[in-house]
């Protein structure tokens, strides 16, 4: 099962650093309603300095808000924000006569605990969210490889099914019978029972064959002698002469023909799946040719061309063997005949 590629992703390791350079919008819409709320109340409801005057200060609440929710950056921000607005509010006077570092340790004191304090916080916070993000990248490496091998596990066991069909679909091992045919083929003799028989079992094992016709060579055409399989079926022609493409084919050119290859379908026009020719064994001359009209699918491959040719081989053994022994009769009956008549 091919999958489409996604983009790529950073996939985050413990030595990622927690740190990161990014303001969030909300933090500074949050920070920016607390300190105008802030400034109005102080402004309008409060005596001036009465805001600064309180401990704790009310600035802590959005710097440790701020920096717990998202992180040292923003708690930053903030920090600098809650200064400014207390130096434009409420900033402290020098005392009469106050010693200048003692004003500042006096003035600087609370947002220098704001900073550590937003420093800490945030760092604690963005080692969170860092955590949460590896925990986030392998929950969805996790989920990603789950998906790729149920599909993998989804396609396995429909390859096994389909294999148990097609194991259970396919002949048992016929070995001992396909022996038992060509013996019963070379006992035989053309057109005989025997000989018939022998053919259709031959070509069901070895090429998964229920229709076939065999032709011979009968004044100058391709003529069926034999026929395998139903008679309904409307490619099953008798006669091809020497005009047809598949008749150069086969006599002339004596090629094997198969539907697989688009250059050989011109010449079997439709009329079968496999043709190859019969040659005599002894002068290797065509005198007919072995047609598959129809035959198992599974069967249909490269391979079929072999067994076909080889079954060829064995009907044209037998042909030269017959007429070998026709031969041979003929000449003894000659002999014979050319014998002196002894009187008696």
């Amino acid at each position: 099962m091919e999958s489409k590629a996604g983009p790529v992703e950073h996939a985050l390791t413990d030595d990622d650093p927690p740190f990161e350079f990014r303001l969030h919008r909300n933090a500074l819409l949050e920070l920016a309603a607390f300190l105008i709320a802030a400034a109005a109340i102080d402004t309008w409801l409060l005596q001036p300095g009465t805001l600064a005057s309180l401990k704790p200060h009310p600035f802590w609440i959005p710097i440790i808000l701020i920096s717990l929710q998202y992180g040292t950056i923003d708690g930053l921000v903030a920090v600098a924000a809650c200064t400014m607005t207390l130096w434009l509010l409420d900033w402290p006077k020098p005392d009469t006569n106050e010693e200048y570092f003692i004003y500042l340790s006096r003035t600087l004191n609370e947002p220098t605990l704001w900073l550590g304090s937003a420093i800490l916080i945030g760092e604690f916070r963005l080692r969170q969210i860092s955590a949460a993000r590896r925990l986030s990248a392998s929950r969805d490496r996790i989920d990603k490889e789950r998906k790729l091998l149920a599909a993998h596990l989804t396609e396995t066991y429909g390859r096994v099914e389909h294999l148990e069909l097609q194991l259970a679909g396919t002949r048992p091992d016929s070995s001992a019978e396909l022996l038992e045919a060509l013996s019963m083929l070379h006992r035989g003799e053309p057109h005989d029972a025997y000989f018939n028989r022998a053919i259709e079992v031959c070509a069901q094992i070895a090429l998964g064959a229920d229709s076939l016709s065999l032709y011979e060579l009968v004044d100058g055409a391709l003529v069926a002698t034999l026929r395998i399989g139903p008679d309904a079926i409307p490619v099953r022609r008798s006669r091809f002469g020497p005009e047809e493409l598949l008749y150069d084919r086969i006599v002339r050119d004596r090629d094997v023909l198969s539907n697989l290859r688009a250059r050989d379908r011109s010449a079997l026009d439709g009329q079968g799946m496999l043709a190859a020719p019969l040659c005599s064994t002894r002068t290797g001359e065509t005198f007919g040719m072995l047609k598959i009209e129809r035959m198992v699918s599974s069967k249909v491959a490269p391979m079929a061309e072999r067994y076909l040719v080889a079954l060829c081989e064995h009907i044209a053994f037998v042909f030269d063997r017959s007429d070998q022994s026709r031969a041979t009769v003929a000449a003894e009956h000659g002999s014979l005949s050319a014998l002196p008549i002894e009187k008696r």
